[in-house]
């Protein structure tokens, strides 16, 4: 898999504080791990970090809040003959106003966007 990552900082790092909480949207993506892997980098607007070791997860750490993507393959989803791959997706916000929280999901659902035809 490939993926744009950066080694400035551990995982346990936070951001200094901010007076935004956390908030987390979760999502059902029609992706295999890999496949999300692959795409990943053009959601993101910086270098992050990723770790395999467990549960898939992300970091985009920036100097006031973080950005955390954890992903969970799920059973496929069949459909006739077709079989879609099922990918839960998680995406906490933390320090991140409602705003700049919008503005991140717009960026990573355009970076997603498949057309079929």
């Amino acid at each position: 898999m490939s993926h744009t990552a950066t080694h400035n900082h551990r995982f346990s790092e936070e951001p200094p504080c901010r007076k935004e909480t956390a908030r987390a949207i979760s999502k059902e993506m029609s992706l295999t791990m890999e496949q999300f892997a692959d795409t990943l980098p053009k959601a993101m607007s910086k270098p992050f970090l990723a770790d395999y070791s467990s549960s898939p997860r992300f970091v985009l750490l920036n100097k006031t809040n973080s950005v955390v993507i954890k992903c969970e393959q799920k059973s496929a989803r069949y459909i006739g003959s077709l079989t879609l791959p099922v990918l839960a997706v998680q995406i906490e916000f933390n320090r991140y106003t409602p705003e700049e929280a919008e503005a991140f999901t717009r960026q990573f659902d355009r970076a997603f966007l498949r057309m079929g035809g």
